[in-house]
């Protein structure tokens, strides 16, 4: 049994050398990867300075999600290190501007965010007699603007104040153009999820 075993074997590495390069191509969409196929042994020979003898060539491609790093790993690695760090650092706040009734919530803090409040009583979208009052006008304000600088998400909670003396159209652009100002001056709370209209 050991002489057949062996004779076949023979006869199988004899007949079926690849006679020309191994060239295979899918076409998917993604990253490519080329494999090299050499009839080489595994181990190298320190006195022979020849360039090993490539005798295949395999090229195919794995999808965008493949788990393979697209670059140097250990730069990826790196900067994936770095990123987190940062993230860890720097935690998400909120602020929020309201009227009267958000005096009785409380500021917080998490391990993940936290919340910064100014409440004005009686304040407005637009008050052009009382600009201490007008939503509009104090988000230029000093106070205002470093917290702006700093927040990842811009809360609004004004309330009805300006219903009561103001048409709901006209608020309505006073809404419209609070937000403009703001996406115009903080570019980092320019997408939709960082500001808020409550």
């Amino acid at each position: 049994m050991g002489d057949e075993f062996s004779d076949t074997f023979s006869r199988l590495s004899l007949d079926e050398q690849p006679a020309t390069p191994i060239s295979h191509r899918r076409s998917v969409p993604s990253i490519e990867v080329t494999v090299h196929i050499q009839d080489q042994p595994p181990f190298v020979d320190q006195n022979n300075t020849e360039q090993p003898d490539i005798t295949g060539l395999q090229s195919l491609k794995l999808p965008d999600s493949s788990p393979f790093p697209s670059s140097s790993p250990d730069n990826d690695n790196n900067n994936n290190i770095d990123m987190l760090d940062q993230q860890q650092k720097q935690k998400s706040s909120f602020f929020i501007l309201s009227y009267s009734h958000e005096k009785f919530i409380e500021p917080s803090s998490t391990p993940n965010y936290k919340t910064y409040i100014t409440s004005i009583s009686g304040l407005r979208w637009y008050a052009n007699k009382h600009i201490e009052l007008s939503a509009i006008d104090l988000i230029k304000t000093s106070k205002i603007t470093s917290f702006l600088s700093s927040c990842s998400a811009l809360v609004l909670l004004i309330g009805t104040n300006s219903t009561h003396s103001t048409a709901a159209t006209q608020i309505i652009k006073q809404v419209q153009h609070l937000i403009e100002n703001v996406r115009h001056d903080y570019k980092h709370l320019h997408d939709y999820q960082n500001l808020a209209v409550v």
